[in-house]
């Protein structure tokens, strides 16, 4: 593609008691557009323009139809094959300082993090790296400049370095998500969405089902690890989050003596503790005899109502350093219970994300209502409630299947 160029040019049709408008000539595909610098000269005075070193009035004119001419260049280098009048003009005149893409990503990044949201801001930041690998670093890439056909080329190279469709689904909603933003802030005006309908559709991935049957879950219950070691702990904890109404590893080591009462553990998930109070719902699970056995051997068994009940922090973690010690609580329960899974010759994976998988679907088999399942769960809506729901076992479907034919 043959670059556009740029020139000053002297519009004389025009003439005012200031002059003649200046304006910015850019020629692409042999066609040029004129816009104004907002400097008025006579004939005269441009040429006078042309001089090495014009004095006075002109010398700043000059300066600042150079500082035009370098924006424009600024401009066209970075659409580069997304360029259009339309998209260079929007640019050109925009008022706004943010109309780059990774910079927006950045100040929201850095939003996430001065507000708590460590997790949050750490899957935006790789999503924003993920962009900068492709466009190259130090580029700038404006809003406009993000098409469905960019779009479809970034998803085009992510698939080629091998990242998965649920990756892939990730980056692109979080960039969509800074787009929204950005239009919001008046960054980028509604016709340059290229999300949607008739644009480019965020792939969508197939849910990966994880959950145990109950045989599975049977001989991970009846497994009894070493006391006092890690194995124990994972094993422990895992139990807790499926006994727990699935609860996220980060909310289990984020309870409090507090949420504790004699018959039930009560806590806000961590994920939505942010929503607006109305909309909040507590989590309510019963403290069954499992549960207090768990708690008898992990538990730090204070009396301090502030105080953590299990012992992966402390109170004093930075938002960052938080995050460091549940991912790395999530790491040793993982491994742990792989390797639980390997000596017991289990077929299925075992992650924290089965817990809260196996709790849900062990519900829906055994019968309970979605909307039970949802309000178990802390979902806000049974879309996400049924995106946890595994299909009903072999055995289930067999039983169906026969009474089709069953007319006894």
């Amino acid at each position: 593609m043959i670059a556009p160029t740029t020139g000053i040019h002297l519009d004389r049709r025009r003439e005012t008691k200031e002059g003649y408008p200046v304006k910015l000539r850019v020629t692409f595909c042999r066609q040029p557009r004129y816009f104004d610098t907002g400097q008025r000269l006579s004939a005269k005075d441009l040429q006078k323009l042309a001089e090495l070193n014009p004095r006075g009035e002109l010398k700043e004119i000059k300066v600042k139809l150079s500082v035009c001419e370098k924006k424009a260049g600024k401009i066209i280098e970075d659409l580069g094959e997304q360029f259009s009048f339309e998209k260079f003009k929007e640019l050109y005149f925009s008022k706004s300082k943010q109309t780059d893409l990774i910079a927006v990503f950045t100040d929201y990044i850095n939003k996430l993090n001065e507000s708590g949201r460590a997790g949050t801001a750490s899957s935006y930041q790789n999503a924003r790296n993920s962009i900068i690998k492709y466009i190259g670093e130090g580029r700038k890439r404006p809003f406009v400049s993000i098409t469905p056909e960019w779009l479809e080329k970034y998803e085009k190279a992510m698939k080629l370095k091998g990242n998965s469709l649920t990756t892939i689904g990730i980056y692109t909603r979080s960039l969509r998500t800074i787009f929204n933003i950005a239009i919001r802030d008046g960054i980028v005006s509604s016709e340059s969405y290229p999300f949607g309908k008739g644009k480019y559709q965020i792939p969508a991935t197939q849910n990966t089902k994880k959950a145990l049957n109950k045989l599975e879950l049977k001989q991970i219950f009846e497994h009894k690890p070493d006391a006092g070691t890690w194995e124990e702990t994972a094993h422990d904890i895992w139990m807790f989050s499926y006994l727990c109404n699935g609860a996220n590893i980060k909310d289990i080591c984020r309870l409090k003596n507090k949420n504790l009462s004699d018959k039930s553990i009560t806590f806000l998930r961590a994920k939505t503790e942010r929503t607006a109070v109305k909309k909040l719902k507590n989590i309510v699970a019963s403290r069954t005899d499992q549960i207090n056995a768990i708690l008898k051997r992990q538990g730090t068994r204070s009396l301090n109502q502030d105080q953590f009940v299990f012992p992966f922090l402390d109170g004093s973690e930075s938002p960052q350093r938080e995050q460091a010690k549940i991912r790395q609580v999530v790491k040793n329960i993982n491994k742990w219970m792989g390797i639980i899974g390997a000596g017991l010759e289990l077929k299925s994976k075992i992650t924290t994300y089965t817990a809260r998988h196996s709790f849900a679907t062990i519900l829906k088999r055994g019968g309970a209502p979605t909307e039970y399942i949802s309000e178990s769960l802390g979902h806000s809506n049974l879309k996400t409630t049924e995106s946890y729901l595994d299909s009903f076992e072999d055995e289930t479907k067999e039983k169906f299947a026969n009474m089709l034919t069953d007319f006894g």
